[in-house]
């Protein structure tokens, strides 16, 4: 999934990478973010993409198409509401600006050596970096700090003007379901194909799903069929 939202750094197969615990560019991580601003289509970052001379000839101009659709639309909702609420009520606040519905995830690497704020609207992608060259600690900056100010700053410039759009997708939490139905502590959604029994009885016990050869099972949170993560980004 990841490689198909655009990450090409290599990734440790291990599972604390849902950590942060393998280096990403900034470049890679900004053009994985991109589909969840545009709808759920891969982009291929480039520099240029036009040449034209003083008299408005055309020398170059950048042809070609990314991978196309990388991210289901019916998970585009889901991950826009989460990732908003990121901006408008959790660690990126500082990040909000305007009337614009924005997104993204703040970042801290441990010692405070990296901190970062990745955001996006349904106009622009961003991302904010700030660490020191030698790796030493910053004087304790968080992702929510000083990357989400000057991403708040350089945004706001950057849409002036533009009529404020909302993210694409839609996505309705159930507010109104029970306390009950809405803490499951024998967490069925872990375990992928779930129970004989009733599936809301937390008092059943789960069974746990047979792995395949790549450990990775066809249900489970990994799995690529029923999991979690394979209900988010697919197969």
């Amino acid at each position: 999934a990841a490689r198909r939202m655009g990450i090409k750094d290599k990734l440790e197969p291990n599972l604390s990478i849902a950590l942060g615990t393998s280096a990403v560019s900034p470049l890679d991580l900004v053009a994985a973010y991109a589909p969840f601003a545009n709808g759920g289509i891969g982009i291929v970052p480039h520099v240029i993409s036009r040449i034209r001379t003083a008299n408005g000839d055309v020398l170059y101009e950048r042809r070609g198409s990314g991978p196309g659709r990388v991210i289901s639309k019916e998970v585009i909702g889901e991950m826009n509401y989460m990732m908003s609420k990121t901006v408008s009520a959790g660690t990126g606040k500082r990040a909000a600006f305007g009337d614009w519905q924005a997104a993204g995830k703040t970042g801290t690497s441990q010692d405070f050596r990296d901190a970062w704020f990745v955001g996006y609207t349904a106009h622009m992608v961003a991302g904010v970096w700030m660490g020191n060259d030698n790796s030493k600690p910053t004087k304790h900056t968080t992702g929510g700090s000083l990357p989400a100010e000057v991403w708040h700053a350089v945004m706001e410039v950057a849409h002036e003007g533009v009529p404020a759009t909302d993210l694409p997708g839609e996505y309705v939490p159930r507010s109104n379901a029970p306390p009950e139905a809405m803490v499951d502590n024998s967490l069925p959604w872990l375990q992928g194909e779930g129970q004989a029994g009733r599936a809301d009885d937390p008092s059943v016990a789960v069974r746990p799903q047979p792995a395949n050869d790549n450990g990775g099972g066809n249900g489970g949170f990994f799995g690529i069929d029923r999991g979690f993560l394979g209900r988010v980004f697919g197969g």
